[in-house]
This record gives structure tokens, C-alpha cells and sequence, in this order.
């Protein structure tokens, strides 16, 4: 047997996990708090709550950059409408604040 070099997308890795266990949501955690429409420009907005479809728009339009947010946005896509459940993306420090309705909230 012999290794081989790989990647592995976390995002993607995370989404399938929390698909296979039935999860109730999936919830990425990142160094901002959610994610936005025209990131780092002067009218940058945070996403809040946000159906799948409207999210879609979004990804189809440019909005994540790849390697960043964009597999993240894919990976809550895929759990969404795969599952019909839940996802969050939201910081570290508001992971104990879920229940409040913190970061990026993808719905059906």
C-alpha cells in the first residue's frame, strides 16, 4: 500500500458528516460572523436568514470567493437541499448563541 497526496474539503467533509448522522442543522464555523453580499466593499451587507434559492442567486452571481466563502456556501446548499434542514455559517464566538438567531441562517 502506498499514500497518495489529497485534499480534503472541510466544508464539504462537514456537510456529508452531518447528512449521514441525520443531523438536525450543520453548522460552519468561521472568523466572521456571517456571510455577506459584497464582501470588504463599502456596501457590504451580512446575509441573515435566507432561503436556498435566494442563496443560490447569490453564489451564481459571484458573490463568495472560491477557497473562502464560496465552499462553505456550497456546502450549506448541498446539506439544505439534500436534508431540507438547517444550516448556519457563524463565528466561533457566536457558537453559543445559536439558538439566537445569529450568522447566515439557510432554510428551504
Amino acid at each position: 500500500m502506498q499514500g497518495v497526496a489529497g485534499v480534503i474539503d472541510k466544508d464539504f467533509s462537514a456537510a456529508k458528516l452531518a447528512e449521514d448522522i441525520q443531523a438536525d442543522e450543520l453548522v460552519i464555523l468561521t472568523t466572521v460572523d456571517n456571510a455577506y453580499v459584497n464582501y470588504n466593499q463599502p456596501d457590504q451587507a451580512p446575509i441573515g436568514k435566507i432561503k436556498i434559492d435566494q442563496l443560490k442567486k447569490y453564489l451564481e452571481a459571484g458573490q463568495f470567493a472560491a477557497g473562502s466563502m464560496k465552499p462553505k456556501i456550497e456546502a450549506v446548499i448541498d446539506f439544505v437541499e439534500k436534508t431540507g434542514k438547517t444550516a448556519i455559517i457563524t463565528s466561533l464566538r457566536n457558537a453559543s448563541k445559536l439558538d439566537d438567531g445569529v450568522g447566515t441562517i439557510v432554510y428551504n
